[in-house]
């Protein structure tokens, strides 16, 4: 039959209809609206399941936006704090190692000089052991472990216990941004170093060559009075030969024809 006007009150208009439901999901509806909606399940039934999808559906969604809230501030907190700890933990670790390659050095120094010889390495790992503990103080594989320390220590002085702990702290890190960074600044750094040398021995140049033009000057001087002395005097024989063999020793071309 007919619906009463009373009934259809509050489904008039789509926002009021709208306004309904959702007292009616949120547990408010006032007497008069559940008694209105009761009226409309009995006089169309089929209706009841509009009521049950509309409940389930809004009652998901609102618990899935809670859900969804909380969980995204818990993760984030969680981020944060795992992000806190992995910097204490990093930092931690770093230390630990660097200890580790001080004891590394100071025992691989058999003479105790501060400087590491590629045969002291040698020596070292020719034990297994002692491959297996260097190769996870230095974080690389033990087939590599050799090989590295044996490059490292090449050189012709060795290596001092600086450069050993500095080159060999972050051997088993993956390449970053911030490893390339540092490559890079050192690379700048050798080749300002660099720059300067040559700077230096260019000023050195011209300064040695300032000095070649006064010696050359007061070389000039010089065999220009003798050869004045010369023509005022005759030289015996002993001292023309020492005049015409110092002529000829001049650094200049030009003097020799003096």
């Amino acid at each position: 039959g007919a619906l009463d006007d009373e009934v259809l009150q509050v489904f008039r208009t789509v926002p009021e209809s709208m306004f309904t439901l959702f007292l009616v999901m949120s547990g408010a509806a006032s007497d008069s609206e559940s008694n209105a909606i009761a009226t409309i399940m009995d006089e169309i039934p089929v209706i009841k399941f509009g009521f049950v999808f509309f409940m389930i559906t809004s009652s998901w969604t609102l618990l899935s936006i809670l859900t969804a809230v909380v969980s995204e501030h818990m993760m984030s907190a969680t981020a944060r704090q795992d992000a806190e700890m992995k910097l204490h933990s990093d930092e931690e670790d770093r230390m630990e190692q660097l200890r580790e390659l001080r004891d590394l050095f100071a025992i691989i120094d058999q003479n105790g000089d501060g400087f590491l010889q590629e045969e002291e390495v040698l020596s070292f790992l020719a034990d297994e052991d002692n491959s297996h503990r260097t190769a996870k103080t230095v974080r690389v594989p033990v087939r590599e472990v050799r090989e590295v320390l044996s490059l490292l220590c090449s050189r012709n002085n060795g290596v001092d216990m600086e450069v050993f702990v500095a080159c060999l702290a972050d051997l088993g890190n993956k390449v970053t941004e911030k490893s390339m960074l540092k490559l890079e600044s050192q690379v700048g750094e050798t080749k300002d170093s660099l720059v300067f040398g040559v700077q230096r021995l260019h000023e050195m140049l011209e300064e040695l060559g300032s000095w070649k033009e006064s010696q050359k000057e007061i070389m000039t001087a010089h065999l220009a009075a003798v050869s004045t002395e010369k023509q005022k005097h005759p030289l015996d024989a002993g001292v023309r030969q020492n005049s015409q063999r110092l002529l000829q020793q001049a650094p200049d071309p030009e003097l020799a024809t003096l």
